[in-house]
Parts: C-alpha cells; structure tokens; sequence
C-alpha cells in the first residue's frame, strides 16, 4: 500500500526537536532485501540472449512525512524533516514519485548519507501538470531524502513516493 505524506497541522503531535539533526547521526531503515549477485547473473544471461540491459530493478517504497523520519522545528518558524534509509547492494539509488507537487520556497533533496554526492534542490521548478517526478541517482546504498520549509509557507508539498530504483550494475 502506497502512503501519502502531507505534512500538516498533526506536525504538532510528530516529535519536535531542539537540537540540529545530522544526517550520518539518524539510524537507516532497511528498504529492500535484494541479492545483487542474483540480479547481476539474471542480466548477464538476458544480455547474453540479445535481451533488453538492465542495471536496475524496481523497489515499492513509500514514506509517511508524520510517522516516520525526524522532525526539526526552527526558532525561526522554518522546519526541516529528513529520512535516512539503505537498499544493501545498490551502487547508486534514484526516487520516483508518483504525485510531486512542492510549494514555493520549500526544497527537497536526496543525497547519499555521507554527502559525498548530493542531487537537490529540488523545487516548484519540478512541479509539472503530470506531477510525476524522478530524481537523479545518488551513488551509493545509504541515502537521505530532507525537505526544508521556509517560514511562513502555507501551502503544503504533497510527494506521493511510488519507489526507488536500486541500480546494481554498470552506473
């Protein structure tokens, strides 16, 4: 089952923090449970029959804004969430959202959790009439998604994740 996340006035009752999170500091949840050598051999003997390459494969993954990831409220009235998940194996990871919609001045970005590649910011640049979206890839299977919200935004982002693309091979 697909989960939506809207931030909004339940904010109240997510955890509030004082402190500044980082990112290399928050526990990763676990997405996928995939056997790279298994992959890597099936697309081998696919390539070997003149099929079609694949480098990725396909992982259901949503998220819920209110229930999971961590929260960050700002003495400035701005706030910031963020969600460090793994897929174990992947050499490089990429988002697909099946509803991107983010309000102006609000910022979404995806990153590994070590900041050593980075993709964002990510913005009302990206809303289309379609509103799906994909992200770039970020190398690597430990990664980050952090939204930042200005203050006084009002509208709220809604950021339907359909998955992600775990990508085993030739990146």
């Amino acid at each position: 089952m697909r989960k939506i996340f809207y931030p909004s006035i339940l904010f109240v009752l997510a955890f509030v923090s004082f402190g500044k999170a980082q990112s290399q500091d928050i526990t990763s949840e676990v997405v996928s449970n995939l056997n790279t050598h298994q992959l890597i051999a099936q697309a081998e003997e696919w390539d070997k029959q003149g099929e079609m390459t694949m480098n990725a494969t396909w992982v259901n993954f949503s998220l819920d804004m209110i229930n999971e990831g961590y929260w960050e409220y700002n003495a400035d009235g701005s706030k910031r969430w963020i969600y460090a998940f793994k897929s174990p194996g992947a050499l490089a990871m990429s988002l697909v959202f099946d509803y991107y919609h983010m309000p102006e001045g609000c910022e979404l970005y995806f990153y590994a959790k070590d900041k050593s590649w980075i993709e964002g910011p990510f913005t009302s640049n990206q809303n289309k009439a379609h509103h799906i979206y994909r992200t770039p890839e970020v190398y690597g299977d430990d990664a980050v998604i952090e939204y930042r919200e200005p203050a006084g935004v009002t509208s709220q982002p809604r950021l339907d994740l359909r998955g992600l693309l775990h990508f085993y091979r030739l990146i």
